[in-house]
């Protein structure tokens, strides 16, 4: 059944993941951001660039050398979170982040298994003005 969620594990499960890559309680390690992303994952950066999965871990595996603490989420915000399913066991994560002093529209689509768990298979941010 494909719609909005509103009230379920799913949506409990999905929130917890993001701001993809900066929930450090969830990803805290390379090792940990391979675990979350599906084979064929790729993001659309901020810049309009196309990223392939090689490039976000090793991107990752510096930020965490660099700041291998653990973020307590100070520094970021979320709004505006939403789930839709879009396909069986697929589902569309939209939110913004805020990053004072820099706003970004996020999107990623995520899929569920019994046997993997989840699996984020694309993401996108890009730069928006305050309203």
């Amino acid at each position: 059944m494909e719609g909005r969620l509103t009230d379920s594990g799913t949506l409990k499960a999905l929130r917890r993941r993001e701001p993809l890559f900066h929930r450090r309680d969830v990803v805290s390690s390379a090792a940990d951001a391979d675990r979350e992303m599906a084979a064929d994952y790729w993001e659309t950066g901020a810049s309009g660039r196309r990223y392939s999965r090689d490039f976000v871990l090793a991107t990752l595996t510096e930020r965490f050398a660099e700041s291998p603490a653990a973020d307590a989420g100070e520094s970021w915000t979320v709004t505006d979170f939403d789930v839709r399913e879009i396909a069986d066991r697929t589902y569309l994560v939209t939110y913004v982040l805020n990053e004072q002093p820099r706003l970004t529209a996020r999107v990623s689509v995520w899929q569920g298994s019994e046997v993997e768990g989840w699996k984020v298979l694309y993401h996108q941010g890009t730069v928006i003005s305050p309203e």
